[in-house]
């Protein structure tokens, strides 16, 4: 055997050993090469799955930008509510204070009305028992006195003819004697 031969031997020995060696290197790197597709395939459905997470945090940013619009635009709206309620309320216990200045007020009214009920009482007794009697009693003695002073009123009227002839006799006389002296 000749040199070449033996070497061409060594060869094909040494190709069948890598060979068979490199089989299950191959096997190795073929299911390897699966799994990585299978991995990319993988990576590629995270990626996509990340994009969409992407995009999901995206609208989720700013639905919480929106949020955050809304919460502060509730909080001014909250805040001008409390100023309002505040406001209603001075406006309240101003009423309030009003309100008991006006029963202060009524109840001294209602004091005064009692003291005038009173009064009132006191005076329709003075009426019904004295005034009424008095009234009665000038009623009565009213009568006679008109009918007294008709008749009275005859004789004034002759009193007064007479006193009016004794006028003019006086002034007649009063004038002879002026005469005689």
């Amino acid at each position: 055997m000749t040199n070449n031969e033996l070497l061409a031997a060594i060869s094909d020995m040494l190709d069948v050993k890598l060979r068979t060696e490199l089989q299950p290197i191959k096997d190795g790197i073929s299911e390897l090469s699966g799994r990585v597709g299978a991995l990319e395939r993988r990576m590629d459905s995270l990626e996509h799955r990340m994009d969409s997470l992407e995009d999901r945090m995206d609208a989720l940013e700013e639905s919480v930008k929106c949020l955050r619009r809304d919460v502060d635009a509730l909080k001014q709206e909250v805040d001008g509510l409390k100023q309002g309620m505040s406001e209603l309320r001075q406006e309240v216990d101003g009423q309030r204070q009003d309100i008991d200045s006006q029963r202060q007020d009524i109840d001294g009214l209602k004091q005064k009305i009692d003291r005038v009920e009173q009064r009132t009482t006191r005076i329709e007794l003075l009426l019904e028992n004295e005034t009424n009697r008095n009234i009665r009693i000038l009623a009565e003695n009213y009568v006679p006195a008109a009918k007294r002073y008709e008749k009275a009123s005859a004789q004034i009227d002759v009193m007064q003819a007479d006193i009016d002839i004794l006028k003019k006799v006086v002034a007649h006389h009063s004038e002879m004697l002026q005469s005689m002296a």
